[in-house]
């Protein structure tokens, strides 16, 4: 979901993967690949009658340190599975694409200011939980993943539209959230859980 110019919100799909390398049990620097949809506006509610999709590509390098970090190994079972909550920042690049975009304003000769393409750099925050799948000689080569990610972009490429603060409202930066679950599959000669 994208929070940019436009007051109208919609949710749209988006597939990620992630590699990660893991410099202890509980720290890893990793690289997080994506691709979607953002939307948003509507040609019915939106005042000037605004909408844009943005056929986005975004990569980033993102780090992430675990509860487990700060707390010894327990048979406590809350916190056991605390332990592999995670927080972390990160840094890349996004290339949107204006796949369908109201450029002209109907009834007036107003063109909205704006690229159909751009490259934008971005500041993420990511947040999630691993739940480790045991097999049956009690090994954890898979997990569950739950993440929350929240991207700051520097830039107006994520709606498309770069009016004048005079004429619309342009303020802050443009952000898009992401919510994603999937399966992990880890593999090297150590195994963390």
């Amino acid at each position: 979901m994208v929070y940019a110019d436009l007051d109208t919100k919609r949710s749209k799909a988006t597939v990620s993967a992630n590699l990660d390398y893991y410099f202890t049990p509980y720290a890893n620097l990793g690289f997080n690949l994506q691709t979607g949809n953002l939307t948003g506006g509507s040609s019915s509610s939106d005042p000037h009658q605004r909408y844009f999709v943005n056929n986005y590509k975004a990569i980033s390098l993102n780090t992430k340190l675990f509860l487990g970090n700060f707390f010894p190994l327990t048979e406590n079972e809350t916190l056991a599975a605390l332990k592999n909550f995670y927080v972390g920042p990160g840094f890349g690049i996004i290339k949107n694409k204006m796949t369908n975009i109201i450029r002209q304003k109907p009834g007036s000769s107003y063109i909205f200011p704006g690229k159909d393409e751009s490259l934008n750099t971005l500041l993420s925050f990511n947040t999630g939980l691993y739940i480790p799948l045991k097999d049956y000689a009690g090994d954890s080569i898979f997990a569950v993943h739950f993440n929350f990610q929240s991207n700051f972009t520097f830039g107006e490429g994520l709606d498309g539209y770069d009016d004048p603060k005079t004429k619309f409202k342009n303020t802050g930066i443009d952000v898009y959230n992401v919510i994603s679950f999937g399966l992990r599959y880890s593999f090297g000669p150590i195994d963390f859980w």
